[in-house]
């Protein structure tokens, strides 16, 4: 999905969120959460070429990939619980939206432990 057709589906989509909003509020969520979505899968189909070949030539290159990995999938965290938390606060739950936020937080944290261990490893090997 190019930039200006996101864009332009979201702006679309705001005018009518407000404009239907104020007669129907339910459609006005729905409007909301379907282009969320569609956003989403746009953007994500968009990443998938570039990805396969980025990963294609980290194969090539002999680097090890378990790094890159784990840097792929906490960024993908990150921005599917921003996606969500956002969504919540557009519907006027903060409170919700920040627990989507801790619960993303202790996924990384939990992603980046045996990471954080080697490298506590490297630092006594370093300074013994």
């Amino acid at each position: 999905m190019e930039l200006f057709e996101a864009l332009g589906i979201c702006l679309i989509a705001v005018m009518l969120s407000v404009v239907i909003g104020n007669y129907k509020k339910e459609y006005a969520v729905v409007i909301t959460v379907a282009v969320g979505c569609i956003i989403l899968v746009g953007v994500i189909s968009t990443l998938v070429g570039p990805a396969k070949e980025f990963l294609s030539t980290l194969k090539n290159s002999g680097i090890q990939s378990s790094r890159f990995f784990l840097a792929a999938k906490v960024l993908a965290i990150g921005y599917i619980t921003q996606f969500i938390a956002d969504t919540c606060r557009d519907f006027g739950q903060s409170a919700v939206a920040a627990k989507a936020e801790l619960a993303g937080r202790a996924a990384i944290f939990v992603l980046t432990v045996p990471l954080l261990q080697e490298l506590f490893t490297v630092v006594t090997t370093l300074i013994d």
